[in-house]
């Protein structure tokens, strides 16, 4: 019985016992303000050093621990933003030694707006016979979202293709405005109605 007693209070104080460990755990930015938008490429993991016993160490994972960064008080331009401590999300039985990074650069810029015609991307063509008469968008311009840089040489935007292959009568489709090829955040209204018309053609008079 004495053997198998310290057996256990053996088993005990090593799983006790407290190691220091090393994880990178992401980065959360949050409650950026709704008029900015986050510049380039900032950094996304911070490395924790905690103390941990080997007992809790075994359930332990990076996914229980966070770095959450308030934005709400962050200004356009360059922000050096403070990582503190005490607002890293650990477990209960882990105690956090350092952080590193202790501070980030982070860059913000405000977000400004544009209104700007909208284009639509015709693909394929009438059935023999017939010509496109005239096309037409509802609404024919919107708004686009994006900082002054990105907005500086948008002029118009595109809707996604619209294919009139072999129509013989008018086509009408909603659309989506296409920003993946910009660097813009949004546009107002993302969607437009868009009326192909054609009309038979005549035929040449001998």
């Amino acid at each position: 019985m004495s053997l198998v007693f310290a057996i256990a209070m053996w088993i005990l104080v090593e799983g006790e016992k407290r190691t220091e460990v090393g994880f990178l755990i992401p980065i959360e930015f949050r409650n950026l303000p709704k008029d900015m938008v986050i510049i380039g490429e900032p950094v996304k993991d911070a490395e924790v050093r905690v103390l941990v016993s080997k007992k809790v160490l075994a359930k332990l994972s990076p996914a229980q621990l966070a770095a959450p960064i308030d934005l709400s008080m962050a200004k356009p331009g360059i922000n050096n933003l403070i990582v503190v401590p005490r607002d890293i999300k650990i477990p209960k039985g882990v105690e956090l030694i350092k952080v590193n990074p202790s501070s980030i650069l982070i860059h913000l810029e405000t977000i400004a707006s544009k209104l700007v015609p909208v284009k639509v991307k015709i693909v394929g063509a009438p059935a023999s016979g017939f010509r496109v008469k005239g096309v037409s968008v509802e609404p024919d311009s919107a708004a686009v979202f994006g900082t002054p840089g990105q907005l500086k040489d948008i002029n118009e935007i595109y809707t996604a293709s619209m294919d009139i292959s072999g129509i013989k009568a008018d086509k009408t489709s909603m659309l989506a405005i296409q920003l993946a090829d910009t660097e813009l955040k949004r546009a107002e209204p993302d969607v437009v109605r868009v009326k192909v018309s054609v009309a038979r053609m005549r035929k040449a008079v001998k």
